[in-house]
């Protein structure tokens, strides 16, 4: 029986963390380094995520508040204030990924994709606006969000790790990352600190790598707070290449250095803060297009 009453208090505690829905956006997010500074409140009003967003004032004026309307049952909405009035917006839902797109009064159309991190504390917003599509990427930690469950806290300790994705682009000669690490100090620290991966300690195959890395920064360095992640792309290029593309997506920093890559299967991990993430495996194939192939005559 004891057996029984602990399973069900674990299911209870980690239900939070695993069935978020649109109630997982509700609260007070503030922007990440490498994003626009704002806050946005998000409040849910029936199955409509609403939306008060605030922007410091230019050269010291009043504050900026936008609303806005974004749907998550897949019905449409109309919206009455500011910028947005007269906008009409259609989203839906599914999983942790939440799609709108919103025609504003005057034709103009943007398209939103809100996606909520496991862990309840982050979420990323891609937006696509106008029909000469503009790019944009922000990221948001939550404010409001304590986790003091013992199944929340959990993943809250496996999301202190630093985190790797893969990142895919037409410049840089092999594999790239797109890397998260987390301040988990109780001081901000610059984005161009050493304590983060660019320029301490990446590891492949196991071993670790010298650090003789070309980097790029947004220009001026920024201090990341308590709690809030740093960004950066890594990318191993397969042969030298002196040309550095910009950061992108909310990277305060990108850098590249030359690995050499044998065919086949390969991990990479990185250490932030003396905190190594998990071992990422990855695939290499280094065969080439032969020459004269798939060219005109």
């Amino acid at each position: 029986m004891k057996r029984l009453i602990c399973s069900a208090i674990f299911l209870v505690i980690a239900l939070p963390v695993f069935a978020q829905g649109p109630q997982g956006f509700v609260g007070e997010w503030k922007s990440d380094p490498g994003t626009p500074t704002m806050t946005r409140k998000l409040a849910l009003d029936g199955k409509v995520i609403v939306m008060t967003e605030l922007q410091p004032g230019h050269n010291g004026g009043a504050e900026v508040t936008t609303i806005r309307k974004y749907p998550t049952d897949g019905s449409e909405v109309s919206m009455d204030t500011g910028i947005w009035a007269g906008a009409k917006a259609t989203g839906k839902m599914k999983g942790n990924v939440l799609t709108v797109d919103t025609t504003m009064a005057n034709g103009r159309k943007v398209h939103d994709v809100w996606t909520l991190a496991e862990d309840g504390r982050h979420y990323i917003n891609d937006m696509v606006i106008g029909d000469v599509p503009v790019y944009v990427t922000f990221f948001f930690t939550k404010q409001d969000s304590t986790l003091p469950l013992l199944g929340a806290n959990v993943m809250a300790q496996d999301s202190d790790k630093p985190r790797i994705t893969p990142y895919f682009d037409r410049i840089d000669d092999g594999p790239a990352f797109f890397v998260e690490c987390r301040n988990t100090g109780g001081e901000p620290v610059s984005s161009g600190a050493d304590v983060w991966p660019d320029a301490t300690s990446v590891r492949i195959d196991g071993s670790t790598v010298p650090d003789d890395s070309v980097r790029i920064g947004p220009g001026l360095t920024t201090e990341v707070a308590p709690g809030q992640l740093w960004r950066g792309i890594i990318a191993l290029r397969q042969s030298s290449n002196s040309f550095g593309p910009a950061v992108r997506w909310g990277a305060l920093v990108r850098s590249s250095r030359v690995i050499p890559l044998g065919q086949g299967r390969h991990t990479i991990a990185v250490e932030c803060a003396g905190v190594w993430s998990d071992e990422f495996k990855f695939y290499w194939e280094s065969d080439t297009q032969p020459h004269g192939v798939g060219t005109s005559p």
